[in-house]
């Protein structure tokens, strides 16, 4: 396609990391697309997480699979759509399912984290969610993934023939400068809402963990939510904007990312810009990251290094590996990945 492109972007959250992805996709795209965003509106009003986006806004109204798919199809021939981007599951399931009309726009897919990697329903649910994908696969132009681990494991669903599209996240946050600090106490920090896929569990294990090996200190939960799964001693900060989540990300000595699934997580980018260490979970998002940025690997000997007053080279250390491992996630890289995913056609699938 050429000259002006219209992109519809199906967003059913209105908190969270997918706003936050969407939100980046417009900022980076490159100039020859317009964009519109069909999203819930709150009474009767664009939610506030989409204040000051350059795009049209459109009510999808209350999210359904009576309703959505036919919302979806008037809502692109309205405005004559080149592209619709559908972001997670559901709108994901609504876009992709058939309404009747003889023709639609190619519909791209980004799941931002598949369902069926879910770790809070069972398996029965699971190989159901696994299912769904693979029945919609084949209604699926291309699948755009957020990191190279979801790419690997879209490239699994053989309904997609290979039709993936690897589009980095990247952080809108500014890379910083910590300043230093003389309280001489150890901060470790997560960043996310309070729920079964951020894991506090988890979280508060490897707190625990820390504990044990170098004494007392300070762990802080960057988000809000349902603390009742957290350890007590845990301090919840609320919901933040994105400037205070900097500087509290700024003032922490350790970044620690538990979530049992993900696509591929801003907070990890985010921590990265603000140029902190970072242990995470091993979960299919991290595909081929070195064990020695894990948690299960890196944690022994972090805390070693902390006992031995060599924190700061293990820190160095970690911080080049982040580097180098992060290095497809950038601005200019998404773009490009948006420019092949939404234009002529000649997609470059991986």
């Amino acid at each position: 396609m050429t000259g002006q492109a219209r992109v519809l972007h199906v967003v059913d959250r209105l908190t969270g990391g997918v706003p936050a992805a969407v939100r980046g996709y417009i900022a980076n795209s490159p100039s020859r697309f317009t964009h519109t965003i069909l999203s819930p509106f709150v009474g009767s009003a664009p939610a506030a997480v989409w204040t000051g986006v350059e795009a049209e806004m459109r009510d999808l109204g209350s999210p359904s699979i009576a309703k959505s798919p036919q919302r979806i199809s008037v809502v692109a021939t309205e405005m004559g759509a080149d592209v619709v981007h559908a972001h997670s599951s559901f709108p994901g399931l609504y876009a992709r399912t058939p309404t009747g009309r003889r023709t639609r726009p190619p519909v791209v897919y980004s799941p931002h984290g598949f369902a069926f990697e879910r770790r809070d329903v069972g398996g029965a649910k699971r190989i159901a969610f696994r299912g769904v994908e693979q029945l919609l696969g084949a209604s699926t132009t291309a699948l755009a993934a957020c990191g190279r681990g979801e790419a690997r494991t879209a490239r699994q669903i053989r309904s997609l023939g290979g039709r993936v599209i690897f589009v980095p996240n990247v952080s809108a946050m500014s890379v910083t400068a910590r300043p230093a600090r003389a309280d001489g106490v150890f901060r470790i920090g997560m960043l996310g809402r309070l729920t079964s896929q951020k894991d506090p569990r988890y979280f508060s294990r490897v707190v625990q963990t820390i504990r044990d090996a170098v004494g007392p200190i300070e762990a802080l939960w960057m988000g809000s939510g349902d603390s009742r799964n957290l350890d007590q001693e845990v301090i919840v900060t609320g919901w933040m904007d994105q400037a205070d989540v900097a500087q509290m990300l700024a003032g922490i000595d350790l970044y620690i990312h538990s979530a049992a699934w993900e696509g591929f997580p801003l907070a990890v980018l985010d921590a990265n810009n603000v140029g902190l260490p970072i242990l995470v979970r091993r979960i299919p998002a991290f595909t081929d990251l070195p064990d020695s940025l894990t948690v299960e690997q890196g944690l022994l000997e972090m805390t070693s290094s902390m006992n031995r007053g060599h924190f700061s080279l293990w820190a160095e250390a970690n911080r080049r590996g982040w580097s180098e491992y992060l290095q497809d996630h950038t601005p200019q890289n998404q773009r490009r990945a948006l420019d092949s995913l939404w234009g002529s056609g000649g997609w470059n699938f991986e």
